[in-house]
């Protein structure tokens, strides 16, 4: 494999660079040394000692920005590259890596947007290793250099062939934790087994440690603390424990970055919003949350008639995957002091063009219910990047029409529908 001039190479059983490489099973990639200990532990631990399962590494930056001090202190940067590339080196060996890889590039030339060349040379790393399961840092991650790699990685992946692609990429939690993202979404990744192991990977990171930065505990206590926090009414399943967030789905490149990591977040706040507003009802009279399917039997009274209960739960279920028919939509519960007093739902019409539709339930109208709730919408609607809200009304209703115009609605246009009514379409820029 043609490397760049800073580049080093380490097998730690001597086999041939050919078969180090190739017969990888799991790699990870970080930007720094050490990174691939701390985010990656439970990949290492499942390979160690296995003739059919093989963990490599590859580190991208050089080290040379290490904070140091004790017996580090006066050494230059120089010094503190040979330092960094001895401990890797250590960790490969005790870990039992197929092959551990250092690139030697600066962070400024990593965080570089238009460096393709370190893209070009991690592609044809995964190219020659083709792993099953490839390792890297979360793109929430508050590290610049850490997402300025992650990225990398994934451009990398995206100039392969899909028979050339890992089956798996995952996002490993470093310079932020990854257990704010929800639950089902959560990847669980154990780092039980051998903490001996695990404690020796760490320990050999002396110029960290050293140097001020006790990384070592730190990792450890996340692990134990993912553990014993990972789930609130059942014992303890692990004993150590990292999350990830899957990245599979980015190395098609129709796949918008910003909007799928960004998606992570906005389902983190609707399901904090959903738990807030199920037990507090704020000054602000309203507040959305989805429904849930303990309340089939209130849609049925109050919205639906005409469709049995049972049929209403698959409804719920289906509205809170957020599609239909291959658009955004979304359903709310409308609530006031605990109590749901109607429904909204959005739907998309067009590009960055939502509809929005309330339904206030029998004894709950004429309180001004339907005003709060569709500036909350509007507003839900902005953040979700939509700029245009339309709306069509039959012209008879006056108080929907009302509304709307209250709200900053204009008309657009009217037209006579197939059963003949009147209907007025009107539209406002959020």
């Amino acid at each position: 494999m043609k490397r760049n001039g800073n580049a080093v190479l380490f097998i730690p059983d001597g086999v041939s660079e050919g078969e180090g490489i190739a017969r990888t099973t799991h790699l990870a990639i970080s930007a720094h040394q050490d990174d691939i200990e701390f985010m990656a532990y439970a990949p290492i631990a499942e390979c160690f000692g296995k003739a059919d399962k093989w963990f490599s590494g590859v580190v991208v930056t050089d080290g040379a920005g290490s904070p140091r001090s004790g017996l580090y202190a006066d050494y230059t940067d120089e010094e503190m590259k040979e330092v960094r590339i001895a401990e890797q080196k250590k960790a490969a060996a005790v870990g039992e890596y197929s092959f551990q890889m250092l690139l030697g590039h600066p962070s400024k030339e990593v965080k570089g947007p238009k460096n393709t060349a370190i893209v070009k040379e991690l592609a044809e790393i995964i190219r020659q290793a083709k792993p099953k399961y490839l390792y890297t840092h979360n793109l929430a991650d508050k590290h610049e250099t850490h997402v300025a790699t992650a990225l990398k990685v994934i451009a990398a992946l995206r100039t392969l062939s899909p028979d050339e692609r890992p089956e798996k990429i995952y996002g490993c939690e470093v310079w932020r934790d990854l257990d704010w993202v929800n639950d089902e979404e959560k990847i669980y990744m154990d780092c039980g087994p051998h903490p001996n192991l695990m404690r020796c990977l760490s320990a050999v990171f002396d110029s960290q440690i050293v140097g001020g930065k006790r990384y070592d505990l730190a990792a450890e206590g996340r692990r134990l603390a993912n553990a014993t926090f990972s789930a609130s009414h059942a014992c303890d399943t692990y004993t150590a424990l990292n999350y990830a967030m899957d990245l599979t789905p980015l190395m098609d490149e129709k796949t918008d970055i910003a909007e799928y990591i960004a998606g992570f977040i906005e389902r983190f706040k609707q399901e904090t919003m959903d738990l807030l507003n199920r037990f507090y009802m704020s000054d602000n009279k309203i507040s959305m949350r989805h429904f849930t399917v303990d309340e089939a039997q209130l849609l049925h009274t109050h919205q639906y008639p005409n469709k049995g209960v049972n049929e209403i739960i698959g409804m719920i279920g289906a509205w809170n995957t957020l599609q239909y028919q291959g658009k955004y939509f979304e359903m709310f519960a409308l609530c006031c002091k605990g109590k749901v007093v109607g429904s909204i739902s959005l739907f998309e019409r067009g590009e960055k063009v939502i509809g929005i539709a309330p339904e206030i339930y029998g004894e709950n109208r004429r309180k001004g219910y339907a005003t709060v709730a569709m500036t909350q919408a509007m507003r839900y609607a902005y953040r979700r990047g939509y700029r245009i809200v339309i709306a069509q009304v039959r012209k008879e209703n006056e108080a929907s029409l009302h509304l709307l115009k209250k709200l900053g609605y204009t008309v657009d246009h009217e037209y006579v529908n197939g059963n003949g009514n009147e209907v007025v379409c009107l539209i406002k820029v959020l």
